[in-house]
């Protein structure tokens, strides 16, 4: 796995960024508030495109089925680093508050909202798209990389 950009690289982030802002809104639609934020479909395109581009990119081959599982792995990290950060926002937003008495409540909050996020993301509505995006994009990818080689080794 080398850091080397390629074209490949270049077209999971976008398929990875495009997903992203799909699966952020859709996210935020299932909340009770229904609000869409600009700042957290922000931060979701950006955490997918960096695991679009140094998770899913990096394990991208001419083989379908390794490309499908790259771009799961590369799926995960995107969910998980996306939590992560709204987590870490929402904790400081009410640590702010002096809503958490000490460092254990805080540190409780973070890890009940990346709970509760898993949770919200484990709903039909999320998790069919999630997986079709997985075998459409593992897939594709795939086959942009064999043109994409094939066509740099020719040279």
């Amino acid at each position: 796995m080398s850091a080397q950009p390629t074209l490949t690289r270049l077209f999971a982030l976008l398929a990875f960024s495009g997903f992203a802002f799909y699966a952020a809104t859709q996210f935020q639609l299932m909340q009770e508030s229904a609000r869409v934020s600009g700042v957290f479909n922000l931060v979701a395109v950006c955490s997918a495109a960096f695991a679009g581009w140094r998770v899913a990119g990096s394990r991208i081959s001419a083989k379908p089925v390794k490309s499908v599982f790259g771009v799961l792995q590369g799926m995960i990290v995107a969910v998980l680093l996306a939590l992560v950060l709204k987590a870490t926002a929402e904790t400081f937003r009410l640590g702010y508050k002096t809503r958490y008495d000490d460092l254990g409540d805080a540190t409780q909050g973070f890890f009940g909202h990346i709970a509760e996020g898993i949770q919200k993301i484990v709903a039909a509505e999320l998790l069919v798209p999630m997986a079709i995006f997985c075998v459409v994009a593992g897939l594709g990818l795939s086959v942009i990389f064999r043109l994409l080689e094939h066509r740099r080794m020719a040279r």
